[in-house]
């Protein structure tokens, strides 16, 4: 058998032209699975009323599709069953930098002497948070900004503190500091022009 060494050389060429498309791609680039990868509360955690939680991701978050459907915090105990855990939702870098890799829950702050009027309640009160996905029947799921659902769910349970516990977390190592001073008017007690 007689192989022309022209037609040997164009196949090779043929071959070395087509292997560049040949490699394969990292998972991270064509992965279609959208998942967790870490959360700031973990199992057991004992949360103060006013603290973020931060829930990280693998990919990029679709902010249309973050609600209280989506992304569930619950009370467990008995006595708060069914009372709304209220605050405000937004989209954060993750830990690496990467935008809108990680939503943070902003709890609402209590506002009355008791502080059992904000997203928490004080007096180890048990709560979930709850991440379903369409397999566990989540009707509104989180999803990534190229449409692909949650594929696995996750679940935390923690407690907020006992009764005369510390309640409120202070990321500002400073004294507190007169911001507005109001002072009423019609009591009678001074007389103030202005």
């Amino acid at each position: 058998m007689i192989i022309n060494s022209h037609t040997t050389a164009l196949v090779a060429a043929t071959l070395l032209a087509l292997l560049p498309g040949c490699k394969s791609a990292s998972p991270s680039s064509t992965s279609a699975t959208f998942v967790v990868l870490d959360t700031t509360v973990i199992n057991g955690d004992t949360w103060l009323l006013n603290r973020p939680i931060d829930i990280y991701f693998n990919s990029a978050i679709d902010f249309n599709s973050v609600s209280t459907s989506s992304v569930i915090f619950r009370a467990t105990d008995t006595l708060n069953l069914g009372v709304p855990v209220t605050g405000t939702y937004g989209l954060i870098p993750d830990v690496q930098g990467r935008a809108n890799h990680a939503i943070r829950f902003t709890p609402a702050c209590p506002s009355n002497l008791e502080f059992d009027n904000g997203g928490f309640v004080p007096g180890n009160v048990g709560y979930e948070l709850l991440l379903p996905t369409e397999s566990s029947g989540g009707y509104t799921v989180v999803r990534d900004v190229a449409g692909h659902p949650l594929s696995v769910g996750l679940t935390r349970q923690f407690v907020t503190p006992s009764l005369g516990d510390t309640y409120f977390y202070d990321p500002l190592f400073t004294p507190p500091r007169i911001t507005d001073v109001l002072v009423p008017t019609g009591l009678g007690l001074l007389s103030i022009d202005t």
